[in-house]
């Protein structure tokens, strides 16, 4: 199956977005990701436990041209690069609120 802008197929994209007092970081896949996988992203990504306060719901789900270049994970955790223009469907998962885990020390 070939995809491009003549083959009416779009590649599904799955966005989700983690974020806290210091900004967001987006994550996409081209399937849809547990939100315990994606908290180990972020851990992994600022090298510190996070606690998650709350998870809202994506609003913005339907077909769109990448405004902007993305890396996409796919199931074999490999990460693919698509290109601004590309025609893909967005499927936008929400947003994890979250915060640093501090250490119980003073306890």
């Amino acid at each position: 199956m070939e995809l491009g802008k003549n083959s009416g197929e779009r590649l599904q994209v799955y966005k989700y977005t983690a974020e806290d007092e210091n900004g967001q970081i987006v994550f996409y896949y081209t399937y849809p990701e547990k939100s315990e996988r994606i908290v180990k992203r972020v851990e992994d990504k600022i090298k510190q436990d996070v606690i998650v306060f709350d998870i809202f719901p994506g609003l913005i789900n339907g077909d769109e041209e990448l405004e902007e270049a993305i890396w996409v994970t796919t199931q074999i955790q490999t990460p693919m690069y698509l290109p601004a223009g590309m025609g893909v469907t967005m499927h936008d998962f929400g947003t994890i609120l979250y915060g640093i885990a501090e250490d119980d020390e003073d306890s």
